[in-house]
């Protein structure tokens, strides 16, 4: 159970990640 808790967390993780860098690459083009 432990390996898939940390499994799930870190695939939350990166699902966060690639948010975060689609959202700052949607601003960077509004900037412009």
């Amino acid at each position: 159970i432990g390996a898939t808790e940390k499994h799930k967390k870190s695939n939350r993780n990166r699902i966060q990640w690639q948010t975060v860098k689609q959202l700052s690459t949607f601003n960077t083009e509004q900037e412009e």
